[in-house]
């Protein structure tokens, strides 16, 4: 069964990130970057409802255009920058992460914490790569397998939900191979993770009160459940890891 896009999104608009997340790991790959103050445009790809938006231009001060490809994160945004006074600074774009609407060379940072695994990572940095300017910075996050042995059951539930899975080792190498020299990498600790989960634990009981006898709401709550109990039975094996990398070939 298929569940719907747009009960996914009612259940995610609730959440405060939509993948493992922190205020301190959003600071610390900025800390990789050089010549951040010339930094004229940054873009955030899969900007979701943008909380490491703002936190990205609260250690930049750079006007930064924030993309998702679906509309309700976009308002959302737009209403939370506005009451931050921050809609002068950060401006969302409704845009799909296969066509972005900047021109090649354009950006001196690309971001994205969430939608590169998402759409595939050699995917994303190869086609987002001629956005960049030479010498440009790329900060993706992904999923990568930690150890070479893996319980089986961790293996088939990963290899299902995101097949674009591997080492970190060769998640390095498609960064080199898409023109990139890689300047720094590090696994998110367990607080992104619980940063991510908890919201969404708080949510289900509401959200299955608002869509009471609903099946396919009732399996993404069971969905997301099982994502938090096998993160707690096999966390050793696999982790989400933040690559930063500098355009070195156009």
């Amino acid at each position: 069964m298929k569940i719907s896009d747009e009960l996914a999104i009612d259940f995610y608009l609730k959440a405060d990130s939509l993948s493992p997340y922190s205020y301190h790991t959003t600071m610390k790959a900025l800390s990789f970057i050089e010549r951040i103050p010339r930094a004229r445009k940054i873009a955030d790809i899969g900007c979701g409802t943008g909380i490491q938006t703002v936190a990205l231009y609260e250690g930049t001060q750079t006007r930064i255009a924030a993309i998702d490809f679906i509309p309700e994160f976009i308002e959302t945004l737009q209403s939370e920058l506005k009451y931050q006074k921050l809609n002068e600074y950060i401006y969302p774009v409704f845009s799909s992460p296969y066509d972005l609407p900047f021109e090649y060379g354009e950006l001196d940072i690309l971001w994205s914490e969430r939608t590169a695994s998402e759409i595939g990572f050699q995917y994303a940095v190869e086609e987002w790569s001629k956005y960049l300017k030479p010498e440009g910075y790329m900060a993706v996050c992904a999923y990568c397998w930690l150890t070479k042995n893996k319980p089986e059951e961790i293996l088939d539930y990963m290899n299902e939900i995101n097949p674009d899975i591997i080492s970190i080792a060769e998640r390095i190498d498609q960064m080199q191979q898409a023109g990139f020299l890689p300047v720094a990498h590090f696994i998110m600790p367990d607080e992104c993770w619980w940063n991510y989960f908890c919201p969404l634990e708080e949510n289900f009981d509401s959200f299955l009160k608002k869509h009471k006898n609903n099946a396919d709401a009732l399996q993404l709550v069971r969905k997301i459940d099982k994502e938090i109990d096998l993160y707690e039975k096999y966390s050793e094996h696999y982790g989400y890891v933040f690559f930063i990398g500098k355009k070195v070939c156009n």
